[in-house]
């Protein structure tokens, strides 16, 4: 007999099904309970609490997977998912030479757990190796030689498996021989609840349950009648009908309608439908939307609301629950709320790859297996686990060690240190500072490639010494200093920060590694596995020192996180035993046994425990089962993350199932009924809500990429008119207008810490500065004293409103005589984006020196090898119009030839060959563009005079920027060329020149005048007045080298404003004005613009967004940008830092992105258009 529950809401249907459970619960019966396996303790929970028992012997909740795995253990050998892709792997090698479509990709990471997968749905859709191979026979090109290789290797794999082992599917197919001579099953109630489909196998068993059964219960959704009633399961009730007619089943349907609030029932019935519907009333207090700039600013206002919740509104931890979509907040997630003491059980499993014991085992192997290739390096060293146990304690309170670790890093980046480089020992100066890290990973390494010899015994030896020699030095140290007036604590605090670094590199270099092959040998997985265990075994006490979170006089505490790195050993360990078994014996090289312990470790993930009983319970959409709770937030629901499409992990696509179903092979679920579940469970989940819904996602992601709403958001605005709004704006410092305001700002003592030291050194834009300040010093007297005291120096000090003329001694040299000096990049800096010059003017960040040939290395040789050549014919008085190409060609190789010789670290870059090869191309770019240049130069009669000419302007008495406290502001630079030409009857022209070579995309378009981010050649012109009055300005250009290396159709022209003039022209390209003379229009390679005759038979560009037809507007212009200097000067004096770049620059090259994370799209500062700037400038010239 199989009865149903139905209802239109999941809460409702398994609620009745639990009704049944209590009206079935007599003395002597017996309970079956069937779910999904991520149900089980939340059902559990609720069953008892519904049915009012305190316990229960006779209830029994289970899945298919682990009551089968119950009833078989002792069969076969039981093996889990991680098992059985071992298995796949080991087979799908094996069989590598008879596959048709996968030969290629079998030794990929992912091919395993895909083709797993794979098989497994096979399984469950009733098909095995013979049914797939015959149907595969019907089918042509890609499918059927995908369906060709599966049966091979799903024939192999259940070859493999069948005198020993059992896995899911398996044991599934023999639950129902299982069920049907089970004769305890004749006495027991089956419930099944919160499936939406069986499986073929899982009906199997579902259909001996209906026969054996003493009843057999199921719960269903329907939402028949409803706009969006096609995203509700109905395949589950189709099965049911066809077991009922096939075996003439007879049992009750009964039918439950939950009424809903009506804004929730609006929501549920028409969401997603697409239909032009809207609510009758505001909802605001009932539905949220949120939108925050990144991830934290997302995670925090949620944080923020959530205590807020549970302090002003009376709700407790366990009525909220959290729904992640995305798979990357959890570990943030965990940690910002432990800072908020917010209790939270996360029902999703972490990834075991996330744990520090895996994720250092996993770098440890990919930096043996890419041959200590820089990046697998610097992830390796900068893990945790990477300095060993006593190491770690050691340096726990100074870190001298973990500073030298990304000193080091910096060190090899400079160098170029790559592969082999790592073996050798460093004799630089500054390299011996890094030999006792570098000796620690030499010894972790070649323990994967050494041979059968007491690997971890040597390694061992190698640190012992070097830790004991350390530690006899310290206490030596210690007693000396005992005898001065240093306390002992403190005495001994400061000779282990003092000298604990120093004593370690000295130690270092006194002990050679010792290098067991230098080739890679082969070792069988027993082996590997027994130098990851060495490796745990000896950072067992690392990892119990960072897991461990140790305060004065307060208990140990554990949290999500902790208990995940602490959990992680036991479950690795498992996992070795478990491929030791099956392939333990294989044989081969790092390679083989890195794909195999990814594969291992890819497969496994953490379950948390529950730790309290109120706890906010974090769960996953389609996994976790959800019941009511009063408060529901969805967050990172991004259009990549909820309700994206993302489809399943099997080997076949649409196309594939389309054509399998054509040829009566259907599939189940296809990657379409996926997409559909997850929008039928986000309906579902809007029914669960009895308070409160907030749903929001990050304008930016983890990685600092942009995002988009997902669907739910953007139907929930269109149906409900709500406005996204910021949570984390609410609770911000500026908006802190009550002493309840600020409660709810700081929430606890650690994020009150963090809140105080996040905003004391910030600069700030807020609407009542006072009012901020007092607020900062409220949070900073509620902080314990042991946290106060803890504070940085500068912190400690009384906050107070800055005055508003500061902000330039932070970013303007001061001179003696009072004047502010700064360069001609950091204004363009300034205009480019504020925040960013903030960060590099005033904080002092920058960029790493790498020793790899990049677009700024490029920069520097291409600039020293034309001021070499065009140095070289000035002196040789050589005329540029009658040089030869012989000519050409050897002072260009002279000009080459000592640029790059001068050129420091070009030998650290021809160490890496992709850089050799970049300096073989760059030279032989270095002759097109002598040639090139040098029959632009000589088309006219300016010279090139000046190169590399630097320059104070304002240095004389009458030059600089005059300031409104009477004050000068003088600019600094270096003018890269300065080309110069005798004008008959005028006087000397002189036009400069600004080389761009470092990738920078430079149009010389006036808007970009306009704008202030293109200002540098009219800075050089100021400059050129003070170093050289006797020249006249008649032009400010750039001259772009970096877009035209290694391009054909290359054009060395150049691009920016030059005064319009006959006298210009004639001196810059002489052919082409003569050609425009004669009424056609005439193109060129030098002016920055064609020429044309107009209608009064003049010669003039032939486009009108070049405004400086003679030499008083070039004046003029120089002025503007005066101007606009002296306009930025204020905003910086204001402290004017925000996040607003401008729209010509953008965020996606700069080098700072992942640390800002760029900018929303709103606080762009949009351009405006060339002709709209020309308009504004002739109106300006004409003033």
């Amino acid at each position: 007999m199989i009865n149903t529950f139905r209802s239109n809401t999941s809460n409702s249907a398994t609620e009745r099904l639990i009704d049944e459970i209590g009206k079935n619960n007599v003395p002597g019966s017996r309970h079956l309970v069937i779910c999904p396996s991520n149900y089980g303790f939340t059902l559990e929970k609720l069953i008892h609490e519904r049915l009012g028992l305190a316990g229960s012997f006779n209830i029994d909740i289970t899945s298919f997977s682990r009551y089968s795995y119950k009833k078989l253990q002792f069969v076969k050998t039981p093996i889990g998912t991680e098992g059985s892709v071992l298995l796949v792997k080991k087979v799908a090698l094996e069989k590598k030479k008879e596959l048709k479509h996968y030969f290629r990709v079998v030794e990929n990471i992912n091919f395993a757990v895909r083709m797993y997968n794979t098989l497994k749905l096979m399984k469950l859709n009733g098909y095995n190796a013979n049914i797939i191979r015959a149907k595969a026979a019907n089918m042509t090109g890609a499918t059927g030689d995908k369906l060709f290789d599966i049966a091979i290797i799903l024939e192999a794999f259940e070859k493999e498996i069948f005198d020993k082992y059992t896995d899911t599917a398996t044991r599934l197919e023999m639950l129902k021989k299982q069920v049907e001579s089970d004769e305890d099953i004749k006495k027991t109630h089956v419930y099944f609840t919160g499936f939406s489909d069986f499986s073929v196998l899982e009906l199997a068993v579902f259909e001996a349950f209906s026969r054996k059964a003493l009843s057999v219960n199921v719960s269903m959704v329907s939402g028949k009648g409803a706009p969006n009633e096609g995203y509700f399961p109905t395949r589950i009730a189709n099965q049911i009908s066809n077991l009922n007619l096939q075996n003439n089943l007879i049992g009750e349907e009964t039918d439950t309608l939950e009424i809903l609030r009506s804004s929730v029932d609006i929501l549920h019935k028409n969401l997603l439908s697409y239909q032009p519907v809207t609510l009758n009333k505001i909802v605001k207090d009932e539905v949220f939307v949120y939108a925050e700039n990144n991830v934290y600013e997302e995670l925090n206002g949620v944080a923020h609301e959530i205590i807020r919740l549970v302090r002003r509104e009376g709700y407790r931890y366990k009525d909220i629950n959290i729904i992640n979509a995305s798979p990357d907040y959890a570990p943030v997630m965990t940690q910002i709320f432990e800072r908020y003491d917010i209790p939270c059980y996360v029902d999703i499993k972490f990834p075991l790859s996330q744990a520090l014991s895996a994720s250092f085992l996993l770098l440890a192997t990919e930096a043996a297996k890419f041959s200590y290739r820089r990046d697998k390096v610097i992830a390796l060293i900068k893990h945790p686990l990477f300095i060993n146990s006593r190491l770690a304690m050691n340096t726990s309170q100074d870190g001298s060690v973990k500073a030298d670790i990304f000193l080091y890093e910096n060190h090899i980046l400079k160098n170029n240190i790559n592969f082999a480089d790592f073996k050798e020992e460093d004799i630089s100066a500054e390299g011996g500072r890094f030999e006792y890290i570098r000796k620690r990973l030499v010894s972790i390494i070649e323990r994967f490639s050494a041979s059968n010899i007491d690997r971890a015994g040597s390694s061992e030896k190698l640190e012992s010494e070097v830790v004991e020699n350390i530690e006899s030095k310290i206490l030596n140290k210690y007693e000396e200093r005992e005898t001065e007036s240093f306390d002992g604590k403190d005495s001994y605090n400061y000779i282990e920060t003092i000298y604990l670094g120093e004593m370690l590199r000295k130690e270092g270099q006194k002990t050679e590694v010792r290098e067991d092959t230098k080739n890679r040998k082969q070792m069988d997985v027993k082996e590997y596995i027994a130098v990851c265990r060495g490796l745990l075994e000896e950072s067992t006490d690392t990892l119990n020192n960072i897991v461990t979170k140790h305060r004065a006089g307060q208990a140990r505490k554990e949290g999500t996180i902790e208990e995940i790195n602490i959990r992680a050993n036991k479950i690795l360990e498992e996992l070795f035993v478990t491929a030791e078994q099956i392939i333990g014996e294989e044989k081969g090289d790092i390679s083989m046994f890195d794909q195999y312990l990814k594969t291992l470790i890819s497969q496994q993930s953490i379950a948390m425990i529950p730790r309290y009983l109120d706890s906010v319970f974090v769960g996953d959409l389609t996994t976790s089962y959800i019941t009511r709770p009063k408060i529901v937030f969805v967050i990172g629901a991004s259009s990549s993350n909820l309700l994206s499409g993302k489809v399943g992990a099997s080997m076949l696509n649409p196309k594939d199932t389309q054509m399998m179903e054509n040829e009566n092979m259907p599939i189940y679920p296809t990657d379409k009924d996926l997409i559909m579940h997850e929008r039928y469970y986000f309906i579902d989940l809007i029914s669960k809500v009895q308070k409160k819904f907030y749903i929001g996602y990050s304008l930016n992601n983890l990685k600092g990429e942009g995002q988009k709403p997902s669907e739910a958001i953007t139907e929930i605005i269109n149906i409900t008119g709500i406005k996204p709004e910021s949570l984390s704006l609410r609770y911000s410092l500026d908006n802190a207008l009550t002493k309840e305001d600020l409660e709810n700002v700081g929430c606890s003592p650690a994020n009150t810490f963090f809140t105080y030291v996040a905003n004391k050194e910030s600069i700030h834009s807020a609407k009542d500065p006072i009012k901020l300040l007092e607020n900062l010093s409220s949070l900073k007297n509620s902080l314990p004293e042991e946290l106060i005291k803890s504070l940085p120096e500068n912190l400690k000090e009384e906050e107070c409103i800055p005055d508003e003329k500061n902000y330039a001694d932070y970013f303007f040299v001061k001179q003696a005589s009072g004047n502010y000096k700064l360069s001609s990049s950091a204004l363009e800096t300034f205009f480019a984006c504020p925040y960013l010059f903030f960060l590099k003017y005033g904080l002092g960040v920058k960029d790493r020196e790498v020793g790899s040939f990049d677009p700024a290395s490029i920069g520097t040789l291409v600039h020293a090898v034309l001021q070499e050549y065009f140095g070289s014919i000035n002196k040789l008085k050589k005329d540029y119009k009658s040089l030869t190409a012989e000519e050409i060609d050897t002072y260009g190789n002279e000009a080459i030839e000592k640029a790059f010789s001068k050129t420091e670290g070009l030998i650290i870059f021809a160490k890496d060959p992709e850089s050799k090869l970049k300096i073989d191309n760059l030279i032989q770019e270095c002759k097109n563009l002598i040639s090139d240049l040098t029959e632009n130069v000589g088309k006219g009669d300016f010279r090139p005079l000046h190169f590399e000419e630097y320059f104070v302007y304002g240095e004389n008495r009458d030059s600089g920027i005059c300031l409104e406290d009477g004050k000068k502001l003088c600019i600094s630079g270096i003018i890269d060329r300065v080309d110069v030409a005798e004008i008959e009857g005028e006087g000397k022209r002189a036009i400069v020149v600004d080389y761009k070579t470092g990738g920078a995309s430079t149009k010389g378009d006036i808007k970009n005048i306009y704008s202030g981010i293109e200002i540098q050649p009219y800075i050089y012109i100021m400059g050129l007045r003070e170093k050289h009055p006797e020249y006249i300005p008649a032009g400010g250009v750039y001259l772009v080298l970096a877009e035209n290396l290694n391009k054909d159709g290359k054009s060395y022209r150049f691009k920016g404003q030059i005064v319009t003039d006959i006298q210009n022209f004639m001196a810059l390209d002489q052919g082409c004005f003569l050609n425009a003379s004669s009424g056609e229009k005439s193109s060129s390679t030098v002016l920055p613009f064609d020429l044309k005759t107009d209608k009064q038979g003049d010669v003039v560009p032939a486009t009108s967004l070049y405004p400086i037809s003679d030499l008083s507007k070039m004046e003029k212009m120089t002025d503007w940008v005066k101007n606009l200097i002296k306009e930025a000067f204020v905003e910086i004096n204001k402290g004017c830092f925000e996040k607003s770049p401008h729209e010509g620059k953008g965020c996606d090259n700069c080098f700072l992105k992942g640390a800002c994370t760029g900018a929303e799209d709103k606080d762009y500062r949009l351009s405006i258009t060339n002709t709209g700037a020309r308009d504004i400038f002739n109106k300006y010239f004409a003033s």
